[in-house]
C-alpha cells in the first residue's frame, strides 16, 4: 500500500546543455533533494549532468486539510451512538450531517491527490471514515425500525445500541492509531 503522506520518489534526470542552467526547481506538495550528481564529459560538443533527486511529500498541508478535519468528523459521527434513540432530530442530524461533511472534505481533497490507478493510503484513510460514518447511520436506522415496529424489540434495541457503542468507539480510537503507525512503516 504505498502511502500518499509519507510517499517518496526517486528520479534521475540528465540535463545537456551547452549553456549552464540555473533555474530552480518547484513542484507542489514536495520537497527536493538532491542526491547526488555526476558529470559526464563525453567525446562530444556538449557536457552532461545526471542528477539523482529524491521527492518527498510535504506533510503538514495533508494533515492540516484532509486528516485532521476527517478525524474531527469521524468522532463526531461515533458520538451520535451516545445520543438516546428517542432524539430523532438530533442523533440522525449528526448522523446526516457529519457524513455529507465528509463526503464534502474529501472531495474537495481529491483534487490535490495525484492521480493513480492504485489505491493509495489517502484512499484507505478514506473509505474508513466514510466505512464508521455509514455505519453510524445504519445502526440509529436499525435502532429507530425495531423500536417503532414493537415494545417487545425494546430488548434488542438496547443490544444493538450496547454493542454499536463498544465497536464504534473502538473503531474510532484504534482506526488512525493502526493506519498511521502502519504508514510511517514504510
Amino acid at each position: 500500500l504505498p502511502g500518499f503522506l509519507l510517499e517518496k520518489q526517486y528520479s534521475e534526470i540528465e540535463t545537456r546543455t551547452f549553456d549552464t542552467i540555473n533555474t530552480p526547481v518547484s513542484i507542489h506538495s514536495f520537497v527536493i533533494f538532491l542526491k547526488n550528481v555526476i558529470f559526464i564529459q563525453p567525446k562530444t560538443a556538449h557536457s552532461t549532468l545526471v542528477h539523482h533527486i529524491l521527492f518527498k511529500r510535504l506533510k503538514s498541508n495533508e494533515v492540516m486539510h484532509t486528516f485532521m478535519p476527517s478525524m474531527m468528523l469521524a468522532v463526531a459521527s461515533a458520538s451520535s451512538v451516545y445520543i438516546a434513540p428517542d432524539q430523532l432530530p438530533a442523533r440522525m442530524g449528526l448522523c446526516a450531517t457529519t457524513f455529507l461533511s465528509m463526503i464534502a472534505l474529501f472531495k474537495g481533497s481529491s483534487d490535490n491527490w495525484p492521480k493513480t490507478d492504485i489505491l493509495k493510503a489517502i484512499d484507505v484513510w478514506a473509505i474508513l471514515c466514510y466505512a464508521g460514518a455509514f455505519f453510524c447511520l445504519i445502526e440509529y436506522s436499525v435502532v429507530l425500525y425495531l423500536s417503532k415496529k414493537k415494545e417487545k424489540n425494546f430488548r434488542k434495541v438496547q443490544t444493538i445500541e450496547n454493542i454499536a457503542k463498544i465497536i464504534i468507539t473502538l473503531y474510532t480510537c484504534f482506526f488512525p492509531t493502526i493506519f498511521l503507525f502502519t504508514c510511517t512503516l514504510q
